[in-house]
């Protein structure tokens, strides 16, 4: 028994890859699949053959070659069918060796790559379901992408905002917000549906395992999670009746102040305390920001502004600076395992709805308890997809006829590997953090510091530069000529102008009849 494979790249099959790589990776929330595969190049064998931007196609079989004819399948496939299990984009070309020694490897990612590559422009979402914003965006950046898995979801958002993040990003972060998962499978199809709700229909037990491991860890979990947003600045008031003092002390430091004394609608004139010249300015209050302090002022040249004691009501409008803080707790975990505290610190959050339906996502029971991980090696080889579950049984290691999540698929094809059909490695139930999924997120929390101040008002400038050149597609033409003679034509400089000179002249009357030339017939050298 033995695991044969296939690629298709552009136009073309190729049987002879040295050893394949498919990797379908699953994070939190969605799922992207990696592709590499190695051919030997003795003599120059396959040194044009491969072309950057050529789609790839990955095939398997066990026990016989892969049917010859592409998209000739049957879904779902059984073991004995060709198993197609990966459809992405050729992205790098590398020669390596010398001699007899001569390799080409060729990398690439699956379509998620086209999510990965484009930014969202500046963009806001209000009173919207998750779907829709999920179909709006891809429609917008990734038109060629079939949408026909997009599941309606329960939730509304109330507002969001995308600033420059990747689509691949922007649907991560709404997958969040309502507990489910997306990826591209290989008929180019986005699916975005709940999370534990598909399922491969496979079942993992002694016939077909290899060995597993299974490690369980409380370091990812989060059950006391703060989010801190960007601080918005709110309308406020105070208000005083003169004691005949200068001095009126505010709740909060103000912004974009505004004061009235006495009943009177015209503001009075405002200035900064310790930084104006009352000669010049003729203000009539200052304003000491840092102790929140109104001060009125009286002199030889800015004259008694100072309000009358009693009589004088004093009304101060003003902005106050109020931060955007939320925070949730989850009592049955933090009672369980303790509390486990995370903090968020977000820029781009200039709204309170969106600061808790963040939280809300955290506080997601796949956050709030202890998460097992296991790895598994399958004899043979099965199409598993990221994302969906697989059932597991494996009485011995306490695990009767669970459902996992399918966390990440890596086939290895070599020769080795096929002949001890050892080719597949699964990683399933919940993702424990690792060193790669901390870069990830440092790269995204360096994305959103970068763009923290871009408002989605601003007016954005932009410059395309295309070269191309577009003409019909002639396979053959036609041309038919007829000398228009004397005959009337209107606009015509002289047989359109009545009463003018005509070129034949009878006596003294303009010929104005029909007196044109028979038709003279051309046709070029093509096929008519």
């Amino acid at each position: 028994m033995v695991i044969n494979n296939r690629l298709d790249i552009g136009t073309s099959q190729y049987w002879d890859a040295e050893d394949i790589q498919v990797r379908n990776s699953m994070s939190e929330f969605n799922s992207a699949s990696t592709f590499s595969a190695g051919f030997g190049n003795i003599n120059g064998k396959h040194k044009g053959d491969f072309t950057v931007g050529d789609e790839i196609l990955v095939f398997a079989d066990k026990d016989q070659n892969p049917v010859p004819l592409k998209f000739t399948y049957t879904f779902p496939l059984s073991f004995a069918q060709a198993t197609k299990l990966f459809l992405g984009v050729l992205e790098g070309i590398k020669f390596t060796g010398k001699g007899q020694s001569e390799k080409i490897t060729i990398t690439g990612r699956d379509y998620t790559a086209k999510l990965q590559d484009v930014n969202v422009e500046p963009t806001v979402y209000n009173d919207d379901e998750v779907s829709v914003i999920v179909i709006d965006l891809m429609t917008t950046y990734a038109p060629e992408i079939s949408t026909a898995n997009v599941d309606t979801t329960t939730v509304t958002i109330n507002h969001i905002a995308f600033n420059h993040l990747s689509v691949y990003d922007a649907l991560k972060e709404l997958a969040k917000k309502c507990g489910f998962t997306f990826w591209i499978d290989a008929n180019k199809v986005l699916n975005f549906k709940a999370k534990g709700t598909v399922s491969s229909g496979i079942i993992l037990d002694n016939s077909n395992i290899l060995s597993s491991t299974f490690d369980e860890s409380d370091q990812d979990m989060a059950n006391d999670v703060w989010v801190y947003g960007d601080r918005i600045l709110t309308k406020t008031q105070n208000n005083f009746t003169a004691n005949g003092g200068s001095v009126y002390t505010l709740t909060y430091q103000p912004h974009n102040t505004e004061v009235l004394v006495g009943g009177g609608s015209v503001p009075y004139k405002g200035g900064i305390y310790e930084l104006v010249s009352f000669a010049f300015t003729g203000t009539q209050y200052l304003l000491d920001f840092d102790n929140k302090n109104i001060i009125f002022v009286s002199g030889t040249d800015a004259g008694n502004n100072i309000p009358t004691s009693g009589t004088d009501d004093i009304i101060v409008n003003y902005d106050r600076s109020t931060p955007i803080i939320k925070r949730g707790t989850d009592r049955a975990s933090t009672t369980l395992y303790g509390t486990k505290s995370k903090v968020i610190v977000d820029k781009n959050i200039k709204d309170p709805n969106m600061a808790v339906d963040i939280l809300k996502g955290e506080l997601i029971s796949d956050n709030t308890l202890p998460k097992k991980q296991g790895n598994i090696k399958i004899r043979g080889v099965i199409n598993l997809t990221a994302g969906n579950t697989v059932a597991v049984n494996l009485p011995k290691n306490d695990i009767i006829n669970q459902n996992y999540d399918i966390l990440q698929a890596s086939y290895s094809f070599n020769a080795k590997n096929n002949y001890s059909e050892n080719v597949l490695d699964v990683k399933v139930n919940k993702k424990i953090r690792d060193v790669s999924d901390t870069i990830k997120q440092i790269i995204l929390d360096l994305k959103k510091i970068q763009t923290q101040d871009i408002l989605t008002s601003d007016i954005i400038a932009r410059l395309e530069q295309a070269s191309e050149t577009v003409g019909p597609k002639i396979k053959s033409w036609q041309i038919y000529t007829r000398n228009m003679g004397n005959s009337f034509q209107l606009g015509a400089t002289l047989n359109g102008v009545l009463g003018s000179p005509a070129p034949s002249v009878i006596g003294t009357n303009n010929v104005l009849g029909d007196y044109r030339a028979g038709s003279v017939f051309q046709i070029s050298g093509g096929e008519v």
